[in-house]
């Protein structure tokens, strides 16, 4: 009689916490859909705030890869520690692109307020096609793994497109995007 009322005890101990994947998913599913709705209520700076300093980096890098005008305006507006460190991790991140992500921006970097301003002046200007964009998307798929939650998401056109969150200060953060590749 003891092992039975033990059992049911530990039985009932057990249910209504959900799996700890199941909550993880479920908190970045949230937190997903929250920077969706930012971003089509044109909350841009919010949004931004919603995004790793790796993703902020690579997005940065890649601008000014490109040789986006705004990227280039933006660094060579930077000044003291903040431009010797963005020139020196510039140089550092072109080696790295062959291996995959940029490494990260320094801090003096990242703690310019410039840098959050050009990444939210990119959003800005996109706006319309932004929220055209993030209405249509349709959550296909979620699902958690040792670096964080990946959701899979079909865009406007049904297309599959990849978005990564990682736990970052506390939060779920966007850290990687990836459009499914033309054949």
């Amino acid at each position: 009689m003891r092992k039975s009322v033990a059992f049911f005890a530990l039985l009932a101990a057990c249910e209504g916490y959900p799996d700890q994947n199941e909550m993880q998913q479920e908190d970045a599913q949230a937190s997903f859909e929250h920077w969706l709705d930012l971003l089509v209520a044109g909350k841009m700076a919010e949004a931004v705030q919603m995004m790793t300093q790796s993703y902020k980096s690579q997005w940065t890098y890649d601008r000014l890869a490109e040789g986006d005008p705004a990227a280039l305006e933006w660094r060579t507006k930077l000044k003291g520690n903040a431009r010797t460190d963005v020139d020196l991790w510039h140089g550092e991140a072109e080696k790295a692109t062959s291996k995959g992500r940029v490494p990260t921006l320094p801090r003096t970097v990242l703690a310019d307020p410039s840098l959050n301003a050009l990444l939210v002046g990119y959003l800005k200007d996109a706006a319309l096609e932004v929220r055209y964009e993030f209405t249509r998307v349709k959550i296909i798929k979620v699902s958690v793994d040792e670096l964080g939650v990946s959701i899979l998401v079909h865009s406007s056109r049904g297309e599959p497109e990849m978005y990564q969150l990682v736990i970052e200060g506390g939060m779920w953060k966007l850290d990687h995007h990836k459009k499914k590749e033309p054949r």
